[in-house]
């Protein structure tokens, strides 16, 4: 129990920050020394931010179930398609860095990538949302239902949303920050700050959706047991969705008007602890 309320944390702090959760409980659980196959637990831990996801970002996900043939449901399609490929693609390489053979490396990548991207967009892009578009914090939700939800509240191109799909397949190494990756891509083709981060988190939602139905599968046709009783992931699952949704507000508001230079140097300290820790 201790052990998946720790990972919880960790997984619900860390999914929306650009510091990857998936490292972080591939560390912690080497730092710890944890044994047991604990691939299915970080999925259902995922599934838990998933949650967060739909929660903080209920309109924008009402608005895609409103209107399934919008613009915005287009671009998530064409983000996701390139994810799927790269996963299937590399989908050995993956499996083995759960192990933590690249968690160094991977770690040192992404401070290396969110400088790049903070460089590259140092004199521009920092406003949060487009005058032209309603915001949520006016409440437009409630008093203009007849607004496309999905359609005027996130706007970026389909040029972005491909090169986010891609960053996001990259992304599914631990210590390579699904967040980071995708929120950069999308800051390096100009887009808006707060309507990139908000694509971001829809972005996961297919990729986490799927990765849970592979995951089972594969650990019911390979007859492994599970390390943890129900009951312990259960805990967790409501551990990682608490934490999550007050992850989720914390980086929507911190992108969109902060550098992410802070995390860059969270970054190399972690990747030098996890060469250490690792090897």
């Amino acid at each position: 129990m201790f052990t998946v309320i720790i990972l919880a944390i960790v997984q619900g702090l860390c999914e929306f920050l650009p510091i990857s959760s998936s490292g972080h409980l591939v560390l912690i659980n080497s730092i710890m020394q944890n044994s047991g196959d604990f691939l299915l637990l970080f999925v259902i831990l995922h599934v838990a931010t998933l949650i967060s996801v739909v929660y903080v970002l209920k309109h924008e996900v009402l608005g895609l179930f409103k209107h399934p043939f919008s613009n915005i449901t287009k671009k998530l399609v064409v983000a996701t398609i390139p994810t799927v490929i790269i996963v299937l693609v590399f989908k050995n390489i993956f499996k083995d860095a759960f192990l933590g053979k690249y968690l160094p490396f991977c770690f040192m990548v992404t401070a290396f990538v969110i400088l790049l991207c903070e460089i590259l967009n140092k004199n521009g892009n920092k406003n949060t949302i487009s005058s032209t578009l309603p915001t949520q914090q006016n409440h437009y939700y409630k008093n203009d239902p007849k607004i496309d939800l999905s359609a005027s509240q996130i706007n970026i191109g389909y040029k972005t949303a491909i090169i986010m799909g891609i960053m996001q397949g990259v992304a599914v190494l631990p210590g390579i920050s699904r967040s980071g990756f995708t929120i950069c891509g999308g800051l390096i083709a100009k887009e808006n700050r707060e309507d990139v981060a908000r694509f971001s988190f829809l972005m996961s939602i297919p990729i986490i959706l799927a990765s849970l139905v592979f995951e089972i599968y594969d650990f019911y046709s390979s007859g492994m047991a599970l390390s943890f009783n129900w009951y312990d992931l259960l805990v967790g699952f409501l551990i990682a969705t608490l934490v999550g949704i007050f992850s989720a507000r914390f980086m929507l508001k911190f992108v969109s008007k902060h550098s992410l230079m802070p995390f860059v140097v969270y970054l190399v300290f972690v990747s030098i602890l996890s060469f250490f820790v690792i090897f």
